[in-house]
């Protein structure tokens, strides 16, 4: 079983967002035209293990919901494109920071990062919590796997259906030449070293999409990547990656699979195979997509969660 170091370029980061669209910023509420004044709430809650998750929650609470799970180093702001866009007429959005990123709790232990229950009850703290009934989870990249450790522990029958985008994860454990590279290019971005750290933050955010980002959107996903310390870089870098094909195979609900064609840190092939796995699932390739697709392609990735979304909401009215 290979580490989460050695397949770090099946990981990612968030894509990039406006300053102007940053919650809070006086230009929020009124980014997006089209959708005029959409309710915006900032929440704290505690998880089971004692962990602070801040959350972001937009629209309507009457509406059926989607979660977005944001990727390694980034947090709930990354969905800016999503979460101010015309997706807010049909659907109650919601974001949250992960344990260790964005404005949540950054506890300096490996228990709280590993595989396992924790990242299920932290899901379980927000879907609760807001009383989301149950909502599309949609993940980017390393939430693949959290969105994996859900399934292993909660099964499907709390949620209405799946969006993976850009996941690593759906790429199954690798071995050989490929994982020691990948192993390399980790190291930096763990180092204690703060210089070298940021410096490797820098380096690996322009993998993330097919086009430059303007730099007010580079400056602003540089500096939510170093709100993730070394030590919950380490942590999160270093887990075994599971194997999901079990539990993609026995799925009950609803799926779509996201990808870049130009994604240049998680294997498309590895959304491929999965797509022939799933009994229920759709797959989705913006071919001028990096691994940013919801960022490079908002539109159309908009456009496909909104149709998904209204299909899987569907099934369980």
């Amino acid at each position: 079983m290979t580490t989460r170091r050695e397949t770090l370029f099946g990981l990612g980061l968030a894509a990039a967002f406006p300053t102007a669209l940053v919650p809070g910023h006086a230009a929020t509420q009124s980014s997006n035209p089209s959708v005029g004044a959409v309710p915006y709430r900032q929440r704290s809650l505690k998880t089971r293990d004692r962990i602070n998750i801040a959350v972001q929650d937009w629209g309507d609470p009457s509406k059926p919901a989607i979660l977005f799970i944001h990727g390694f180093m980034s947090s709930s702001i990354c969905w800016m494109r999503q979460l101010t866009s015309s997706l807010a007429r049909d659907y109650r959005l919601v974001a949250y920071d992960w344990r260790g990123h964005g404005a949540s709790d950054k506890p300096n232990d490996p228990l709280v990062y590993a595989h396992g229950e924790r990242w299920a009850q932290e899901i379980d703290t927000v879907i609760a919590g807001l009383d989301l009934g149950k909502p599309i989870l949609a993940g980017w990249s390393m939430a693949g796997e959290i969105i994996g450790d859900y399934l292993q522990y909660r099964g499907d029958k709390s949620i209405s259906g799946i969006n993976f985008v850009d996941a690593g994860a759906l790429g199954f454990p690798t071995a050989g030449d490929e994982a020691a590279k990948r192993g390399g290019a980790a190291a930096a971005l763990v180092s204690m070293d703060t210089l070298s750290s940021v410096r490797a933050t820098d380096g690996f955010i322009r993998l993330c999409t097919a086009t430059p980002m303007a730099p007010d959107d580079f400056a602003a996903w540089v500096a939510v990547g170093n709100m993730a310390p070394w030590y919950v870089r380490k942590y999160m870098t270093t887990r075994p990656q599971n194997d999901l094909r079990p539990l993609l195979r026995n799925l009950q609900v609803p799926v779509m699979i996201t990808h870049g064609g130009r994604d240049m840190v998680a294997n498309i092939e590895g959304s491929r195979r999965a797509a022939e796995l799933i009994p229920d699932v759709r797959l989705k390739i913006h071919t001028e997509a990096g691994h940013a697709s919801f960022w490079d392609a908002a539109t159309a990735f908009n456009a496909d969660l909104a149709e998904f979304a209204a299909y899987a909401h569907g099934k369980v009215a």
